[in-house]
């Protein structure tokens, strides 16, 4: 996992803890793959197994490994970071030849003064914690927080400008996703909101595994200000249906597509499927069922599980093995509304079908608009709404 703090306010408070709070993520992912506990022997960890500072600045190198110096409280763990040598900063240089540490070294020069009074110490529940929690104030730890929220997206999504859309990187590891917890990753949805994106694609990220229903729902509570939401090819159906229907509750209302295919919902009966969908709010306009495995109900099943889905909205239930003139009669047997609309209720159309992005706007790094600062970008009165103290 890695965090760019390139672009941090020149303030060493901030710089400290944000250096911490990375250093916080990368320590408890390491300890808890070795199996191993702070003061634990080291000897039990396989050499090639090293926490990697590479692809990082000088800067960014020297404040991640001091900070996690400090977080392990043992001189020995130098020799689990390793720090190539690209990044121009060589460990060496912070110790004295004989032990101890230099005076102008950052962990001596500006560490110690900023957080040596403080308890900053690495905590087992790291999971469970908002991003900045260690700093002392309420202040500073808003200010740490949002200034890695955006390093902290850029590390587990790709931003298309053309299109607005911001779409989880699936071939990072579900393990990071699980250390980094679903509480700071809200965070970072909620902060994103305040930019231009319009687009979220939550795809093939085994949501309901890795955060459960707390997690989802604090996920799409926080995704803010969204037009687009695709939670396709996940494992929603394993909440079960009411909390399915009360996921679906908390779909932000600024959102008017929502896809939900190849979701598996041939798991769930009639009955249940109806129920959850049921809930899914009037103000979406445009749902995607398509690869759903919905042609493993009756046609009575299906006529229930249509009629339970909000009258006002468009849905796409094309490849689910039944041909146009089903999908046309279920969605005929809705409402009078329905009824009304039916001349433009089965598309085959996908989600979303912006034109083709050109391949200088893919895979890019989310980051705010030029000129935009980030005292500016958040009302930080509502930061701190997302998990526990």
């Amino acid at each position: 996992m890695r965090f760019s703090l390139e672009n941090l306010p020149n303030d060493d408070n901030i710089r400290v803890y944000a250096a911490v709070a990375v250093a916080a993520i990368m320590l408890d992912g390491f300890y808890k793959t070795h199996k191993i506990k702070p003061g634990d022997s080291l000897d039990k960890v396989p050499k090639d197994s090293k926490i990697n500072l590479n692809g990082v600045t000088t800067e960014n190198a020297r404040y991640i490994w001091t900070a996690l110096m400090w977080l392990a409280r043992d001189r020995n763990f130098n020799k689990c970071i390793y720090v190539s040598e690209r990044t121009g900063f060589n460990p060496r240089d912070e110790f004295k030849f004989l032990g101890g540490y230099k005076s102008t070294s950052l962990y001596k020069s500006v560490f110690t003064p900023i957080i040596g009074e403080h308890k900053v110490e690495y905590t087992p529940d790291e999971v469970n914690k908002r991003m900045g929690h260690h700093a002392p104030t309420l202040m500073l730890q808003q200010s740490v927080a949002f200034c890695l929220a955006i390093p902290l997206i850029n590390s587990f999504f790709l931003y298309n400008k053309d299109s607005k859309e911001l779409e989880f990187n699936s071939r990072k590891s579900i393990k990071e996703l699980q250390r980094l917890g679903y509480i700071k990753l809200s965070f970072g949805l909620m902060c994103i909101s305040h930019f231009e994106v319009e687009k979220l694609k939550l795809r093939s990220l085994h949501a309901a595994k890795i955060f459960g229903f707390d997690g989802c729902k604090s996920l799409l509570e926080h995704a803010r200000c969204l037009k687009e939401l695709d939670l396709g090819e996940n494992d929603l159906v394993n909440l079960g249906a009411k909390r399915l229907k009360e996921l679906f509750g908390v779909i932000p209302p600024s959102v008017t597509h929502l896809c939900l295919s190849l979701c598996e919902f041939n798991k769930l009966t009639a009955d249940d499927l109806a129920y959850a969908l049921s809930g899914i709010p009037a103000t979406v306009t445009f749902l995607d069922l398509s690869f759903s495995g919905l042609n493993e109900f009756t046609k009575d099943e299906l006529k229930k599980i249509v009629k339970a889905i909000p009258s006002t909205i468009e849905i796409d239930l094309t490849n689910n093995g039944f041909d146009k003139d089903l999908c046309r009669s279920l969605v005929e047997q809705r409402t009078s509304l329905v009824e009304a609309l039916a001349p433009r209720k089965i598309t085959s159309m996908p989600l979303t079908s912006a034109p083709e992005a050109s391949a200088s706007s893919r895979g890019q790094n989310f980051f705010p608009k030029q000129g935009t600062s980030s005292a500016q970008s958040t009302d930080n009165s509502q930061i701190y709404g997302i998990g526990k103290p």
